[in-house]
């Protein structure tokens, strides 16, 4: 008799590699959870032009999004984002379970049991969201809410009508007049401050609606794992925040204008290798940490990712198979 299921993984691919992350993913889940109380959706965006689907037996394939339902105003540069997160809403609807998890294809989460562990750890915490954060190194991002890399839902808490995934970039294109009065105001008001500081937690791009909606709101409670963030390897490309100056800045400067986040505990510098694993940042890939073990590592298009997929894959198979 099947096992009844607990957990909705969804996920959305459209290419080629985007697959074989993928089915790297499911072979990970499998061996690391001997309960297979799991389902997975997987909506697919590809071309039809693309080579060689996903496999049908391990994955339960739903339409995805179309090019031509994106909105008219977005830009080319943001299609990605929007056809991506446009399939993920409407894989909304087949989600039959309390629980589920929103997962890219190439975010890796290498705890033993994990699915029955965060299920429990979220009931028993009264969790509306479990997931892990944007990393720090991402300086236009929000911070402290979990980001949709790898997102867990209650859905006995949130409703899924309340779900928005797409990027908010229209507010920045066409941004209302009282929205214009504000910026002229804060342009004003900020103009000793640099372009880049005032760009921190600035993007509004996939997630940024569900993280407005929840941050604030005592009702639904969430947790992160931990971002692995070591400031003089993460923020090389903003040298003006490692300086001795920077630091001493901000102590006066509110989180919002600050490189560096300042809820304590919010990352640490101890990362996988220091636990006898796979050094995923030597890679230029994201680790993070939970109950301080390691919880997950996201590729996050590597250059290594981009330049040579072919020995990406074999990398991240090489890595899977050493846990």
């Amino acid at each position: 008799m099947a096992e009844r299921s607990e957990l909705t993984i969804c996920s959305v691919y459209y290419s080629s590699l985007n697959k074989d992350l993928l089915e790297l993913n499911w072979e990970l889940v499998n061996k690391l959870n001997s309960s297979k109380n799991w389902v997975w959706l997987v909506a697919d965006n590809t071309p039809t032009e693309v080579a060689g689907k996903i496999d049908g037996k391990k994955f339960q394939v739903i339409p995805g999004a179309k090019y031509e339902d994106l909105p008219d105003y977005i830009r080319p540069w943001m299609k990605g984002s929007y056809h991506h997160t446009l399939a993920i809403n409407n894989s909304l609807e087949y989600i039959k379970n309390r629980f589920a998890l929103f997962l890219d294809s190439d975010f890796y989460i290498v705890r033993p049991e994990w699915v029955t562990e965060i299920i429990d750890h979220m009931k028993e915490n009264n969790l509306a969201f479990f997931g892990v954060p944007w990393h720090p190194k991402h300086i236009k991002k929000y911070r402290y809410f979990p980001t949709i890399h790898s997102l867990f839902v209650d859905f006995g808490k949130v409703s899924k009508n309340d779900l928005i995934f797409s990027p908010q970039y229209e507010e920045i294109l066409m941004p209302s007049f009282k929205t214009r009065l504000v910026r002229k105001a804060k342009k004003i008001f900020l103009k000793f401050l640099s372009a880049e500081r005032r760009s921190i937690g600035e993007s509004h791009d996939s997630g940024y609606a569900i993280f407005r909606k929840y941050k604030g709101n005592r009702k639904f409670k969430f947790e992160c794992p931990k971002p692995v963030f070591m400031p003089e390897r993460d923020l090389k490309a903003y040298p003006a925040a490692l300086s001795s100056a920077n630091r001493i800045l901000e102590k006066f400067l509110p989180d919002r204008f600050c490189f560096f986040p300042k809820k304590k505990n919010y990352y640490t510098e101890i990362g996988f290798s220091r636990f006898g694993y796979f050094d995923a940042v030597s890679q230029g890939w994201e680790e993070f940490i939970w109950k301080e073990k390691p919880f997950g590592f996201h590729l996050r298009g590597s250059y290594r990712l981009k330049s040579d997929s072919e020995s990406s894959v074999a990398l991240v198979h090489q890595v899977l198979n050493s846990l």
